[in-house]
């Protein structure tokens, strides 16, 4: 039968025309849209040719982000085109161990985070001039890399790009205005140079752990300059990298300077620092790692000591710390093994997490009478109403003690590498137990934790072997592996059905149950 539109109903099927013509139109705008839109739904999507894995950007360019064969051997040359679009970013390269040198094309205008990680058999690759960026760890742990040249057009080295590399040279073209922190770390590096007079900038110390003889710089350089080979930022006044290869067993921080920066003395083999009273902060991890490092004064124009300032300096034996410090950064002092006396000025406000802890050697504390913040209790560390127990020095000789009645907290790693206590008994005003509090305390058997007691920090009791009896009281109620991992024949003596029992039985701890105290007779039966 034939289809008719006649009389009533021709206007519904014209309806359905003019439907079918909108769809037909729709079809055809999607399936002709404009490359812009084409590129936009390709964005980030990943694609494959042949081994290269890569994906699309939104320039309409593609950046490689692997190699399907991590084993490769030999030389690898990376292609300029990938799936019809130029390839300018280059990144995913890494862990390849049996690369020997990379060939890259003219387009690359980035090396991408981690591109070359840990490819330790790398030891040359070509920079194009028109790279920009170095990416963060991009040739991190490339431990046979020994030379490369840097292009004129390169803007910002990143954290770490070189950091474990063999280069025994750099040469830091004028086109850099940003090197990060670390960024060529622990290589071989005995000369910096750094051409022209950019508007560089760094972040921390990008040369830490290396040999470094000397800084070669434009004497009209607009921000750095150097004396004595020592490199500073001319602009705010700071000492940035001190080279660790220079002689002499004492160095003298010029007259004027502000601020010693990050990491700017770490591994240094100095054995003395003196420090000019125009120094107002010394950064995290400024002289890290210094074990030839005798004595430090801090002189009163300092206000603030950053975090593992003077962390590990293991040969230091004395420490005073001017009136003007007033916060002490996490670690600032601690874990120095041969540490003796630490002097403490009025002004310390603020104590970071185990600030001068960690300290085996440490025999005492000196404060002023009447400190505004500290006191001294039985020669332990407190805050001034006693209520926090900040240190207890670990080199004291006494083998007994008994945490004060009123103390309410005891801070994370307070009693770490105590020498010789055998035995502690806390008080049950104590509420709270810090992560780390007993850790490498080599003489430690019992420690008797008071009824009243609520919160137990984490890895209390790391490496201390000699652990014998931990009492818990049922007033426990937050509570975290203990860390004996290394002396499971240690007793718990605690109540059933706790929190204390529950922790035992998960570390395999051997337990002695405490038994319930029988309630006191009524005065109404006793007539």
């Amino acid at each position: 039968m034939k289809y008719s539109v006649k009389g009533e109903n021709w206007h519904i099927h014209f309806r359905r025309i003019l439907l079918i013509l909108a769809i037909c139109l729709t079809f055809c705008f999607v399936h002709r849209v404009s490359p812009a839109i084409a590129m936009n739904n390709l964005w980030n999507t990943e694609a494959s040719e042949g081994l290269w894995q890569y994906k699309y950007l939104e320039d309409g360019t593609v950046e490689i982000v692997g190699y399907a064969n991590e084993d490769y051997e030999g030389v690898l040359t990376v292609p300029g085109q990938l799936g019809g679009k130029t390839v300018t970013i280059v990144s995913g390269l890494n862990n390849m161990p049996h690369l020997t040198e990379v060939i890259l094309p003219d387009t690359i205008r980035a090396i991408g985070s981690m591109a070359f990680f840990q490819n330790r058999s790398l030891k040359k690759i070509n920079l194009p001039d028109g790279i920009a960026s170095i990416g963060e760890s991009a040739f991190e742990y490339c431990s046979s890399l020994d030379e490369v040249d840097l292009p004129d057009a390169l803007t910002m080295i990143r954290i770490e790009a070189f950091s474990g590399t063999a280069l025994e040279k750099i040469i830091i073209p004028e086109s850099v205005i940003l090197i990060e922190d670390g960024a060529f770390r622990n290589c071989k590096i005995h000369t910096v140079t750094f051409s022209g007079n950019g508007e560089l900038r760094m972040t921390g110390n990008p040369f830490y752990g290396n040999e470094v003889e000397s800084f070669v710089v434009p004497a009209d350089h607009p921000w750095l300059g150097t004396y004595q080979g020592v490199l500073f930022d001319k602009n705010e006044k700071k000492l940035i990298c001190y080279p660790i290869a220079q002689e002499g067993p004492a160095y003298e921080i010029p007259n004027g300077i502000r601020k010693i920066g990050r990491m700017a003395f770490a591994y240094c083999g100095l054995e003395k620092i003196i420090i000019p009273d125009t120094l107002l902060m010394i950064d995290e991890y400024a002289f890290y790692d210094c074990d030839s490092l005798k004595e430090v004064i801090i002189p009163d124009s300092v206000t603030t000591i950053g975090d593992f300032a003077f962390y590990a300096c293991d040969g230091m034996k004395y420490a005073y710390i001017g009136d003007g410090v007033t916060t002490l950064g996490d670690y600032a002092f601690a874990w120095c093994d041969e540490l003796e006396v630490i002097t403490i000025g009025n002004g310390l406000q603020k104590v970071g997490e185990a600030a001068l802890s960690g300290n085996c050697s440490l025999k005492c504390f000196i404060l002023r009478e009447g400190h505004p913040f500290l006191q001294l209790i039985d020669g332990v560390l407190f805050i001034r109403d006693g209520q926090r127990l900040l240190v207890y020095p670990a080199g004291k000789t006494e083998t007994i003690y008994d945490v004060p009645v009123g103390t309410g907290t005891i801070e994370a790693y307070a009693f770490s590498e105590a020498q010789h206590l055998r035995c502690i008994t806390i008080s049950g005003t104590v509420k709270t137990i810090g992560d780390e509090a007993f850790i490498g305390m080599d003489q430690l058997e019992e420690i008797q934790l008071e009824e009243g007691i609520e919160v137990l920090g984490d890895i209390l009791f790391w490496e201390n072997e000699t652990l014998k009896v931990l009492t818990i009281p049922g007033s426990v109620r937050v509570i975290h592996p203990f860390g004996l991992d290394y002396n499971s024949s240690v007793i718990v003596r605690t109540f059933r059905d706790t929190v204390g029992e529950d922790q035992a039985k998960i570390d395999g701890l051997k337990i002695e149950y405490l038994s319930e105290e029988e309630p006191a007779m009524p005065a109404w039966l006793d007539q």
